[in-house]
């Protein structure tokens, strides 16, 4: 179920009647983040009563950055919940999320955030502020994490931090302009939050009294318009042990498959990702690349013949492309300056697993 277009800068909708919560009015852009009301204290990251946390069960990468993530839904309002696809989220509705680097990945991250541990680097808003439109909102921390900045124009903001190595790391991390919004999140003109979906919640997270599963939660706050189905489908952790095709199909739908799917913006590839063409009953393995020949790489296939060839990473031009960190070669083209190096290693070895097949040009 998808929603409403994606107007990025603009604005179309009054303040909602909220405790506390007030976006925009009409045509307006609010200078900082703490004018939105989302937060009772910003820079620690501790938002106001009404303002729920969400944890996706296979995250997007995004250059080694942590993440917290928010839904905020209108007082007495309720999502059209629905077990496969997007949620139709009311008017009033602001999805938030926040990129940081911590110092050193090796260490556990708190709940709220220290500035002595911690740099925060951007929040980003999406506000459903008409029945037909989302817009973007794109806040840029200082170097100290206290004060925010609504940034039109995107930024490149240099940062530093220990790997889960030990090896320090440095980074020009790239803070996206309004425009390319439309192109991770919109499809044919349709927005589609990203993350936001049942497969990518039915896990357990602590809302401050322990672990409990996250749509429990918000059909418990009132907010689903109907009751999650008892079989309806789970990703998976894409680096805990477990089924190596469930592990890769998760990390696709996390960081390929807004792209590469029918409908979205990678459709002309002929490589589609999502969970139902990754169907490990259904799906058809040429559909995500096995022996296929690419249709849409604009030359950047490595000097490689095959998307995926099975038993060998090294021949297959998807490796190629996500272990790359070039400009004009790398996968995801947009919201990584770096290679996922963990990410790689794991469909590497999906490659390698996969039944032997016979790649010979058509």
């Amino acid at each position: 179920m998808a929603v409403g277009s994606l107007g990025c800068g603009e604005e179309a909708a009054e303040p909602t009647p909220s405790s506390g919560v007030t976006p925009p009015a009409h045509g307006a852009r609010h200078p900082r983040l703490s004018d939105w009301g989302l937060f009772r204290d910003a820079p620690r990251q501790l938002p106001r009563d009404g303002v729920v946390p969400f944890e996706p069960i296979a995250p997007l990468f995004s250059d080694y950055t942590h993440k917290r993530r928010w839904l905020y839904l209108p007082p007495g309002e309720e999502l059209g919940y629905s077990d496969e696809g997007a949620w139709e989220l009311p008017v009033g509705s602001i999805l938030i999320k926040t990129f940081s680097y911590p110092q050193d990945l090796r260490r556990p991250v708190s709940p709220e955030v220290d500035s002595a541990e911690e740099r925060l680097m951007e929040t980003r808003l999406l506000h459903r502020s008409s029945a037909e439109q989302w817009t973007a909102h794109t806040y840029v921390w200082d170097e100290a994490g206290q004060q925010t900045e609504n940034k039109l124009a995107g930024a490149t903001l240099p940062a530093s931090f220990i790997d889960s190595s030990g090896e320090e790391r440095q980074v020009d991390y790239g803070v996206p302009n309004l425009n390319a919004c439309q192109t991770c999140h919109g499809a044919l003109d349709v927005l589609t939050p990203l993350g936001l979906t049942a497969r990518q919640l039915v896990s357990p997270i602590d809302y401050g009294a322990g672990p409990e599963d996250q749509l429990e939660h918000l059909e418990a706050l009132g907010w689903l318009d109907r009751a999650p189905s008892a079989a309806r489908e789970r990703l998976v952790d894409p680096f805990a042990p477990g089924d190596l095709h469930q592990r890769a199909r998760s990390y696709f739908d996390a960081n390929c498959a807004s792209c590469h799917r029918e409908a979205g913006f990678a459709a002309g590839s002929g490589v589609w990702l999502d969970v139902a063409s990754m169907h490990p009953e259904s799906g058809d393995p040429t559909r995500w690349g096995v022996c296929k020949q690419p249709t849409a790489a604009s030359g950047a296939t490595c000097g490689l013949t095959y998307d995926i060839v099975p038993g060998h990473p090294e021949a297959s031009i998807l490796i190629c492309r996500t272990a790359s960190s070039e400009r004009e070669v790398r996968m995801p083209p947009l919201a990584t300056t770096v290679a996922h190096a963990e990410g790689v290693a794991m469909l590497s070895d999906w490659i390698r697993a996969l039944p032997p097949a016979s790649c010979t040009p058509d």
